[in-house]
C-alpha cells in the first residue's frame, strides 16, 4: 500500500465510489475509469476544493500509480483510475459500494 495524504485518500475513495456507481449503471469498465479533466471533477465531485488543490492531489495519486494523467498547459486535461487503484480499493472495501459509501460519509462532515 502506498502512503497517501488524507486529501488523496478521500479523493481516491470518492473516485472509486463513482467508478462503482458507473459500473452498476451498466458502463463498461474502461468508460467507468475515465474522469475527464480536473476541471470536470472539480465541478461535479469536488466543488468545495480549489482547482489547484485538485490538480495537486491528482498528481499525488498519479505518483502512487492510482491515476493515469494526460497533461496539457500544465493542468490535468484527462485522467483515469488505474488497475492498481481498482485492485487496492477492491481489497480495501471488500463489500464494494455500500462499504465505500459508508467510509466516505464518515470523512465528510
Amino acid at each position: 500500500m502506498t502512503n497517501l495524504t488524507k486529501d488523496a485518500d478521500k479523493m481516491i475513495c470518492i473516485l472509486y465510489k463513482e467508478f462503482l456507481s458507473r459500473r452498476k449503471s451498466g458502463l463498461s469498465k474502461s468508460s467507468a475509469c475515465e474522469f475527464g479533466s480536473s476541471e470536470t471533477v472539480h465541478s461535479t465531485l469536488f466543488n468545495k476544493q480549489s482547482l489547484d488543490d485538485i490538480d495537486e492531489t491528482l498528481r499525488e495519486l498519479s505518483r502512487a500509480d492510482y491515476v493515469s494523467c494526460f497533461f496539457a498547459d500544465n493542468t490535468i486535461y484527462n485522467f483515469s483510475i488505474t488497475s492498481d487503484c481498482i485492485i487496492y480499493m477492491e481489497n480495501r472495501f471488500k463489500t464494494g459500494l455500500i462499504e465505500v459509501t459508508d467510509f466516505i460519509a464518515k470523512l465528510i462532515p
